[in-house]
């Protein structure tokens, strides 16, 4: 198969020859040959000719279209200058000897064709745009075979039949008026006004030059472009068929113009119908009806764009709801933003310097039960109220009310339920008093500084900043949605690391060096002057000669040192 961009393909318009006793092999398609051999486009499928390079390509390179005149403009070598050739379609037309006018149809309804694709005895995929040669019976599959090496604009893809290459097939068959001089035309302006210009109907383009010209220079050594017309050897793999495309079983007559050369188009106008009356009482005429229900147009090129489908109605509205001529458009749903108020409760605060070197402070958990309001216990005692009435009525028929004083335990079972709640919310008081009073004691505690904050300290500026988006890490919250849970977590190590216990026994140490930068203080609550401290559970040392033993202050005295 030969690629669309190559320069020149050797099948591609071609010839095709019917003498018989240079083809043994046209005898396989003998019931057809009395037609070959009247075709209306006969000259344009077997006129041969001797094919010269540098006319083709002198003709091509230098080609030139004009839109306003629909004129090809080239040039041509005659007896050593240049000369112009003007190529139209009324050009074309008169050359090829194709028996249309300018006003003849290019485009047929898709429909139609397809039907008379089915007459010819196809039966394979009907709504696909190209239909394979070889889904049709020999005599058939021959007179495709002649359409496509001989008017194709296309190099390659011989085996299958486009939009036009199947109008064209129609025309023939059912004698209809086609213009066949306008595709021709077409594709050689399409060939100019491309990227790629190949030589594209070469025989086509030296008929022309010889009709324009005829004393040109034939006698070019070496010039010859040789063309694969049809022989022999070409029809040896048209007579077979390929095991995965089988020979049809179906067998169609010849008829229309293949059977009667006086065959009238049985819709010259309107282009619907691909019988006359006397051909639709046909029991296949049935079975292509059926087969067309599942008709869908493929909208190609070649075909007739069917006007009234796939129209869209305005729907009517009354004039005074703000009508128009245009149907509306659907809208989208803006997203609303919703913004919900919180709680103005106080959320316990976390000191992140203490919990910084812990990796469990992502376990924190922080039952949504501490913030729920009492309205939510209210709502929350109403809500089992109505439950213990409807469980009371299910059960009145059952319960013994001898033995039993339901009215009674059931007061008594509301009491103990709001006492609980009551209960729970003194708890809840209790624990946001607790955190908070722990809360001042860290604000109003001296702050002693770790290690590592030591060390942070007389670090260079860039491990500060480091340090300081550290400190602003907040820790994550796991907040559980169960109710009437209060579930308290013990925080054992973060307590103890909140307030430093005093060493049993001081011991002296030598005298440490005063670090580089002061110490940082969190403010007390009396003005104290500033100090040096000294690592948490070590006493200060003394600087006199004679040791002297100090105890560590309590934690709410600043430590003061000479």
């Amino acid at each position: 198969m030969a690629s669309p961009n190559v320069l020149f393909d050797p099948v591609h318009n071609s010839c095709i020859d019917l003498d018989v006793e240079k083809c043994p092999l046209l005898s396989e398609f003998r019931s057809i040959l009395d037609y070959m051999n009247r075709i209306p486009v006969k000259k344009a499928m077997t006129d041969q000719r001797p094919l010269y390079r540098s006319h083709i390509s002198r003709f091509w390179e230098n080609a030139t279209y004009d839109e306003a005149s629909k004129v090809i403009s080239s040039v041509v070598e005659v007896n050593g200058k240049l000369e112009t050739i003007l190529v139209t379609e009324a050009l074309v037309r008169e050359v090829m000897n194709f028996p249309d006018e300018a006003n003849y149809p290019t485009r047929f309804p898709e429909r139609m064709v397809k039907g008379c694709m089915l007459r010819l005895g196809y039966r394979n995929t009907l709504n696909t745009g190209n239909y394979l040669k070889s889904k049709f019976q020999k005599s058939f599959k021959f007179l495709i075979h002649c359409i496509l090496i001989t008017l194709s604009h296309t190099k390659g893809s011989y085996d299958q039949m486009r939009d036009y290459q199947m109008n064209m097939l129609t025309a023939l068959v059912l004698n209809k008026k086609y213009n066949f001089s306008h595709i021709v035309f077409h594709y050689m302006v399409e060939n100019i006004t491309s990227n790629i210009k190949t030589w594209k109907y070469s025989r086509f383009v030296q008929m022309l030059i010889d009709h324009a010209y005829p004393g040109i220079d034939r006698h070019i050594k070496d010039d010859l472009l040789v063309q694969a017309h049809m022989s022999n050897n070409t029809l040896k793999n048209l007579v077979k068929y390929h095991p995965h495309h089988p020979e049809p079983d179906l067998v169609i007559e010849n008829f229309g113009l293949l059977r009667d050369a006086n065959y009238a188009d049985p819709d010259l106008e309107n282009h619907q119908n691909w019988r006359n009356q006397e051909e639709m009482k046909e029991a296949l005429y049935a079975v292509e009806l059926k087969i067309l229900q599942n008709f869908k147009a493929t909208k190609n090129e070649w075909y007739v764009k069917e006007s009234g489908r796939r129209r869209r109605f305005a729907t009517h509205v009354a004039e005074g709801e703000g009508s128009s001529s245009k149907p509306k458009k659907k809208q989208k749903k803006k997203a609303q933003t919703m913004l919900v108020d919180e709680s103005d409760e106080d959320v316990p605060k976390v000191n992140v310097e203490n919990v910084q070197g812990m990796t469990a402070a992502e376990n924190i958990e922080i039952e949504t039960d501490l913030f729920t309001t009492d309205a939510y216990f209210v709502n929350n005692s109403n809500i089992q109220k109505e439950q213990e009435k409807m469980l009371d009525e299910v059960e009145g028929d059952d319960v013994d009310k001898d033995t039993t004083s339901s009215s009674s335990s059931s007061e008594d079972e509301v009491i103990d339920e709001v006492e609980c709640e009551r209960r729970m919310r003194e708890e809840a008081e209790k624990e946001k008093l607790i955190r908070k009073r722990k809360r001042q004691e860290q604000e109003d505690a001296p702050y002693v500084p770790s290690p590592e904050h030591v060390s942070g300290s007389q670090s260079t500026p860039k491990g500060r900043k480091k340090a300081a988006g550290r400190k602003k890490a907040t820790p994550n919250f796991k907040i559980s949605k169960r109710p009437q849970k209060i579930v308290r977590k013990k925080q054992p190590e973060i307590e103890r690391q909140k307030l430093p216990t005093p060493p049993r026994e001081p011991t002296p140490q030598p005298e440490p060096t005063p670090p580089h930068s002061p110490i940082h203080l969190s403010p007390p609550r009396h003005p104290t002057p500033p100090q040096q401290l000294s690592p948490p559970r070590l006493p200060t040392p003394p600087r006199q000669p004679s040791p002297t033993s100090q105890t560590t202050p309590s934690p709410q005295q600043p430590l003061l040192t000479s």
